[in-house]
């Protein structure tokens, strides 16, 4: 979905700290979240992203796919959603944020709606990321790495 113009400005902007979220959605989040996504193997993250995908699937009585393409490490912004064939493609790195977005796209939301669900449960379930994260526009980024110090 790649209607630009109904994007939120800024992040700020859909930020909603009364957002109520279904139990189940927590539950999941919060199970991959103790699953320590950012660690392991390419697989072994792929398959975290998975779990959390199928609690979800099973809290909304969905069938979404769920797809991985050139997880290279790069930006997450070309991920999507297919509703012709209700698929999920994260593209470039394994983005909860992205992830999540994609997800919202999968239960009808708009830009903004997508923005705000994958935003403010992000938020909830990950505060201290959330408060270290980069805000650009509408979309976090993860913060930069510390470089290592010059001999």
């Amino acid at each position: 979905m790649s209607n630009r113009r109904n994007y939120p400005q800024s992040v700020d902007e859909v930020i909603d700290p009364g957002m109520t979220f279904r139990p189940g959605v927590l539950a999941a989040v919060y199970a991959f979240k103790r699953s320590y996504p950012w660690r392991g193997t390419l697989d072994e993250r792929k398959s975290k992203f998975l779990t959390l995908h199928q609690a979800l699937c099973a809290v909304y009585g969905k069938r979404t796919i769920l797809t991985f393409e050139r997880i290279d490490g790069g930006p997450s912004d070309d991920s999507s959603y297919c509703p012709a064939t209700d698929t999920i493609c994260l593209r470039g790195k394994l983005s909860v944020v992205t992830y999540l977005h994609e997800v919202a796209h999968a239960l009808g939301r708009d830009e903004r709606g997508a923005a705000k669900w994958s935003l403010n449960l992000f938020k909830r379930c990950f505060p201290r990321l959330f408060a270290n994260s980069v805000k650009e526009g509408h979309v976090l980024r993860a913060p930069p790495k510390p470089t290592e110090p010059q001999a």
